[in-house]
């Protein structure tokens, strides 16, 4: 059985958390997944999230 994760990454103006919080917990769950996702991310996140994959062989898609 072949499973595929959805989620999604944008930063925002105002949110909870630090982005180096958000920086520190997407990396994390980038660099240990072994599986395919799709992230949705903004123009202005989609390069930052490429750089992150391309630390990691496992399969995934950014869609924009």
């Amino acid at each position: 059985m072949s499973v595929t994760i959805v989620s999604c990454f944008y930063k925002l103006h105002t949110s909870k958390h630090t982005l180096n919080e958000y920086d520190t917990w997407i990396k994390c769950f980038l660099l240990n997944i072994n599986t395919n996702i799709i992230i949705f991310v903004g123009k202005n996140e989609k390069e930052y999230i490429k750089r992150i994959i391309d630390m990691n062989s496992t399969k995934k898609i950014c869609i924009n």
